[in-house]
């Protein structure tokens, strides 16, 4: 396989506008950074910690300024302590992932998370747009034959 050509810095300011921007309307920014870092670092264990260390600064940051702006309680804590086992099952999954993929092969299913991304919002984006109240037999005013 042809070496992977790395992506300029210039590229940084955009990944992060992105990135940023999608995690602000839709609660994840990962894919676009996730492009980003794969294209400029070669060691996927390093790759692994970028990645790692940048979702934990979110997620935390995130549910800091949630609780001290009333959004999380207890009852949200709670739930969230509920699915520990399964966030750890998933970093187990993830480790053992990321010993047995190439570099090309994990390129690939980044490719592949980043489509179901985008077809995931759009589809939200379609389902938010239409009005609950909207009759599907009526379209402009006028009704569909």
């Amino acid at each position: 396989p042809a070496p992977v050509r790395k992506v300029s810095t210039a590229w940084a300011m955009p990944t992060g506008f992105s990135g940023g921007l999608s995690g602000a309307l839709f609660g994840i920014g990962a894919p676009p950074y996730l492009v980003y870092f794969s294209r400029r670092i070669d060691d996927k264990a390093v790759l692994r910690a970028t990645v790692a260390t940048m979702v934990i600064f979110s997620v935390g940051s995130r549910l800091f300024f949630f609780i001290v702006a009333g959004l999380v309680g207890v009852p949200q804590l709670l739930a969230a302590l509920a699915l520990v086992p399964f966030m750890l099952a998933g970093l187990w999954a993830g480790s053992h992932a990321h010993v047995r993929l190439s570099k090309e092969q994990f390129n690939r299913f980044l490719a592949v998370l980043v489509i179901a991304q985008i077809i995931f919002f759009i589809n939200l984006y379609i389902t938010l747009t239409r009005s609950p109240f909207e009759d599907p037999a009526v379209r402009h005013g006028k009704p569909v034959r």
